[in-house]
């Protein structure tokens, strides 16, 4: 999350352990039919997402 900032620089990390803290899921009710802002919110995400190199489907 914070890679760029590590490469570049700007923090430092202070201690050599870090913690992953797992996955995030986008879901939504198979109830609900999908939205154009469900559409666009998940195409912006998965833009920055994919920005930031962390994407896999």
């Amino acid at each position: 999350m914070f890679e760029r900032f590590l490469s570049s620089g700007q923090v430092e990390q202070p201690f050599a352990d870090s913690v992953s803290l797992g996955c995030y899921w986008l879901t939504r009710l198979n109830s609900h039919p999908v939205t154009p802002a469900m559409v666009d919110f998940e195409r912006w995400l998965l833009e920055e997402a994919t920005r930031f190199g962390a994407a896999s489907r």
